[in-house]
């Protein structure tokens, strides 16, 4: 089975979403908590677990801010060698990670409740060599913006049919703007 053919997989439980993305050498697992969201990256090669957690720091946790994380990366490890058992058997993703290095990522632009969820999403794809390269985002309906323009114009989008003819319309008009962009930024 080839690696880009792995389906993601959905495991929840009562407090927690998980859903793993699996590429060659990192996981991305958004993991829900008490209606926040918070951002798990698992890194083989280095054996890292990279915590990126939008919302403020609890004052309990001051002093050993990775106390939070605790149960939260016990439940991960847990799961994880199941899920890539049936995912991938012979998956390489088979180690303890309550064991490995644990690094909060302190960064953050934006340390919002309300918008850890948008950001979550929007940290995953701009992930890379254990940096977050965002740009710069004003306000949380500037990000709500970006990620619903995203979400309406993805190129597999299920329910499409389904829309009413003007959101279709306004759809194809972000298309187009997207490949006008596209085709000014490429090299010719």
């Amino acid at each position: 089975m080839q690696i880009s053919k792995i389906p993601p997989l959905h495991l929840s439980a009562q407090f927690l979403l998980l859903h793993l993305i699996y590429s060659l050498f990192q996981i991305h697992i958004p993991v829900q908590s008490n209606g926040d969201y918070i951002l798990f990256i698992l890194d083989h090669d280095i054996k890292t677990v990279n915590i990126l957690d939008p919302t403020p720091i609890d004052p309990i946790y001051q002093y050993n801010p990775h106390a939070r994380y605790v149960h939260k990366i016990l439940w991960i490890a847990e799961y994880l060698t199941k899920a890539m058992s049936k995912a991938c058997p012979g998956s390489r993703w088979n180690e303890n990670i309550f064991l490995w290095r644990q690094k909060i990522i302190h960064d953050i632009p934006v340390q919002n409740r309300e918008l850890s969820g948008y950001l979550v999403t929007h940290f995953m794809p701009t992930w890379e060599d254990e940096n977050l390269h965002l740009p710069v985002l004003k306000d949380g309906y500037e990000l709500r913006k970006q990620i619903s323009g995203q979400l309406l114009t993805f190129k597999e989008n299920e329910c499409e049919n389904n829309m009413p003819a003007g959101i279709l319309e306004f759809i194809s008009c972000i298309r187009e703007i997207q490949n006008k962009a596209a085709q000014l930024c490429s090299p010719i």
